[in-house]
């Protein structure tokens, strides 16, 4: 497993290494294997070593540092970080630069986090495979997106935290791809100013680390009231679960979902049955609520890109050419009605368990993924049981529950009530514990 966030702010807190020898670390791995993978777009270098030096002198002199000094941190290349090619994915953005920081960017330098890189980024934010990326273990496999470049870093051990965003599922699904965790916390928690949107009324930022003992340190500081959103009670606690969420799941996903369900019972929570919002009926009007938020901002920012858009985002600004407005006013009612019925789920439990992809890792020459119901398109596969909690706003973690000889394996999705966010992290830190290391 890969250096943590929460290991090295204690050793650095307690004297046992500088923030230069970690950030060093990291720019030797991203030296050695990111022109093979790809994962970043743009690397930090100079500023980087810069800022570390500048954190070991405060400390060595006795001054205060700040609650991630020295962490390397990597940015998705669609949030603003001032003098940094921020092009979103998109090749017509390749030479915007930002001016100043997002303000998720900002809250992270206040507290002397090293902004180390930034990560590639499905186009514009659209897709789920980051296709540019290599996968770091298994090569002919997705990274999952569209935070794909965030997640293969982390799993390369590029940066000790890196920041994704989340639309339909985009932290979580290349957390589940490359085996590390992922957390969208409750919509509205965490600033967009200087984030480019996809669609703003589903888009979440949050970090993806090794580990989920890494959540609480970095979301504390994108969110300061983080440390008040724990459980109103104490555990053990009522797990939900809807089997209509692994049904077309593969015998291999399945399998990790019960024995993970199994291991939450032998800690002494209670697990139930719930209904919520099939999948397919989420997706439908996740398609064209989300593209019509996404086509009002292209359409208006970019009129004349069109040719430059590659076909898979093409495809999804069609679905907002061509849906009359009624159909997105249906959507949101559709939209309000799954809400309700998600909050009657949490009346009766207190968190809801789902994997978080009913699939592997597709190849990446993949179009569709054999599920245990049949073919279906790989988009369709890595959205069908996370896009439901960005409609919701709940906040969701992505927890890795078993690895295969490959190294390539399945995730948990714990998903808890609104502004229940380190309530979230505190039972995925419990099951970790318990789970202990995964072996491929």
């Amino acid at each position: 497993m890969n250096e943590t966030a929460h290991s090295y702010l204690d050793d650095f807190n307690t004297g046992k290494t500088t923030s230069n020898k970690v950030v060093a670390r990291c720019l030797e791995r991203i030296t050695e294997r990111n022109p093979s993978l790809h994962a970043l777009s743009e690397v930090l270098a100079e500023a980087a070593l810069a800022q570390a030096d500048d954190i070991d002198r405060r400390k060595s002199a006795g001054q205060k540092t700040g609650r991630l000094a020295g962490l390397p941190v990597i940015i998705k290349d669609l949030v603003d970080v001032e003098g940094a090619h921020c092009k979103a994915g998109l090749d017509f953005l390749k030479d915007y630069i930002a001016e100043q920081d997002a303000e998720l960017v900002r809250r992270l330098r206040a507290e002397d986090a090293v902004i180390l890189a930034m990560s590639e980024t499905d186009s514009g934010a659209f897709l789920v495979r980051t296709p540019q990326t290599t996968h770091p273990v298994a090569p002919d496999h997705v990274v999952g997106g569209s935070s794909g470049g965030s997640g293969a870093a982390i799993a390369a051990g590029f940066g000790l935290a890196a920041i994704g965003t989340d639309t339909g599922g985009s932290i979580r699904i290349p957390a589940a791809c490359c085996s590390v965790v992922g957390f969208k916390p409750t919509y509205g928690r965490v600033p967009l100013d200087g984030v480019r949107p996809l669609a703003w009324s589903l888009d979440h930022a949050g970090p993806l680390v090794n580990s989920a003992a890494d959540i609480a340190p970095v979301q504390t500081v994108l969110d300061p009231q983080f440390d008040s959103t724990g459980s109103t009670k104490s555990g053990p606690f009522t797990l939900g679960y809807d089997p209509d969420y692994y049904a077309d799941a593969v015998p291999e996903v399945r399998q990790a979902f019960e024995s993970a369900l199994k291991l939450a019972e032998s800690l002494g929570h209670e697990l139930r049955k719930v209904s919520l919002p099939s999948p397919e009926s989420v997706l439908a009007f996740h398609m064209i609520n989300l593209t019509a938020e996404a086509g009002a901002y292209h359409f208006e920012k970019f009129p004349d890109q069109w040719d430059n858009y590659p076909e898979g985002v093409q495809q999804a600004l069609e679905i907002a050419k061509r849906e009359p407005a009624y159909r997105h006013v249906q959507a949101e009612r559709a939209r309000q009605v799954a809400r309700d019925q998600v909050a009657r789920a949490f009346e009766e439990v207190d968190f809801l368990m789902t994997p978080t992809l009913p699939v592997l890792p597709p190849r990446k020459s993949d179009e569709t993924v054999e599920t245990a119901k049949g073919p279906v398109p790989v988009l369709q596969a890595h959205i069908s049981y996370t896009c439901l909690f960005d409609q919701t706003g709940h906040p969701a973690l992505s927890l890795p529950a078993h690895l295969n000889e490959q190294g390539l394996g399945s995730s948990l999705q714990i998903v808890g009530p609104l502004d229940r966010d380190k309530a979230v992290v505190d039972l995925a830190i419990e099951l970790e514990k318990a789970r202990g290391s995964l072996q491929g």
